[in-house]
């Protein structure tokens, strides 16, 4: 991470695969496959990763629906905990807010306050004229 090497750790009863970082859009995915009825993982990461991807606010996805979840931090790592259920899962860890949400809520924002300005132009307009 950054020319420094930072482990991601994974303790689970079920088989981890397809574990991958995607650094441009902001994501940690994984699957997890079990025989046992219930599954748990505690995914470890180290702080200036959660940091730098999410600045430290972030979601889990089961197979892309929000999915509650347990964390906690120390001064080194942030350990997130998921309880499933099997056979086979995807988890996604993301950022709370998509990327796009922010820009998008301010250009709607925005937009609201020109047609409430243009309103109350028209009205002003239209009660000065008899």
């Amino acid at each position: 991470w950054n020319e420094t090497l930072r482990d991601i750790g994974i303790i689970s009863n079920s088989t981890v695969l397809n574990f991958q970082i995607d650094k441009a859009r902001k994501i940690i995915s994984f699957n997890v496959t079990g025989e046992s009825l219930g599954g748990f993982c505690r995914i470890t990461i180290p702080n200036i990763v959660v940091q730098e991807l999410w600045r430290g606010n972030f979601t889990v996805l089961l197979n892309g629906d929000p999915w509650s979840f347990r964390n906690w931090t120390d001064s080194t790592n942030i350990y997130i905990y998921v309880n499933y259920t099997h056979p086979e899962n995807q988890i996604i860890i993301i950022p709370e807010f998509p990327a796009l949400i922010p820009p998008i809520f301010m250009v709607l924002t925005l937009m609201a306050i020109f047609a409430n300005k243009k309103r109350r132009k028209e009205r002003l307009t239209s009660k000065t004229h008899f």
